[in-house]
C-alpha cells in the first residue's frame, strides 16, 4: 500500500479497522495532523467549528481560495521542482476538471476530526510500515509522524531534508530516492 497525505491518514484507518493483507505501507508526508498556519490549532478549530455553526460550511476557510493558474512557482509550498511544478500546472490546463481550490471550511473541520481519532493510532500496527517525513512540509505537522512510528511495531522513518510536501514531485534527489526506497521496501515484504 502506497499512501500520499490524507491518503494516508484514510490508510491508517483502514488498517486499523479493517482485516487487511497488506504485506508493506508506505505512507508519504501523511496528514495525522493538519497545519492550520497562519492561525494555531488552539485558534483555528473554534474558528472552523463557529463558521460552521453560522452555515460557512461550503465557503473555502479562512486565507483559503480558487485555484489560481497564474500562481508563481517561488510562492508554491509544495515542491522545489520547477518542472513538476509546471507539470502540475499544465495538467490542470489540460483537465480542467481536475482543478480544486483550498479546502472548505467543513473539509478541515472533518480533517481536523479525523486525524484526532488518529492521535493513539500506532501499536495495534504490526505491518511493516515506512513513513517519508518531508522536513519542510507546510501542509501537515509532522511531530504526529513521530510519533506514530514509535508506537507502531516495525516502522521506519526516513526525513527528506528541505523537502516540501509533495516528495514525489520534488527534485530529483527526494525523488529519486522516495522511489528506490518504495521498491526496496516492496521487494524486502513480498
Amino acid at each position: 500500500l502506497l499512501a500520499h497525505s490524507m491518503g494516508g491518514a484514510i490508510s491508517l484507518f483502514y488498517l486499523q479497522t479493517s482485516q487487511h493483507y497488506f504485506k508493506a505501507v508506505v505512507l508519504c508526508s501523511p496528514m495525522l495532523q493538519i497545519n492550520t498556519k497562519p492561525y494555531p490549532s488552539f485558534v483555528a478549530n473554534p474558528l472552523i467549528g463557529v463558521l460552521l455553526a453560522l452555515g460557512k460550511g461550503a465557503k473555502y476557510a479562512p486565507g483559503k481560495g480558487d485555484y489560481d493558474p497564474d500562481a508563481s512557482f517561488k510562492d508554491n509550498i509544495l515542491t522545489h521542482s520547477e518542472p513538476r511544478f509546471q507539470m502540475f500546472k499544465m495538467m490542470n490546463f489540460i483537465y480542467p476538471e481536475t482543478i480544486i481550490g483550498g479546502p472548505s471550511v467543513n473539509w478541515v473541520f472533518e480533517a481536523v476530526k479525523a486525524t484526532k481519532k488518529l492521535k493513539d493510532i500506532g501499536q495495534e500496527l504490526s505491518v511493516p510500515l515506512l513513513i517519508f517525513q518531508a522536513s519542510a512540509d507546510q501542509i501537515v505537522k509532522v511531530r504526529r509522524q513521530n510519533k506514530l512510528c514509535e508506537k507502531a511495531q516495525n516502522c521506519r522513518l526516513e526525513v527528506f531534508q528541505g523537502a516540501h510536501h509533495e516528495i514525489l514531485m520534488e527534485v530529483d534527489a527526494h525523488r529519486n530516492r522516495a522511489i528506490q526506497e518504495i521498491l526496496s521496501f516492496f521487494q524486502a515484504n513480498p
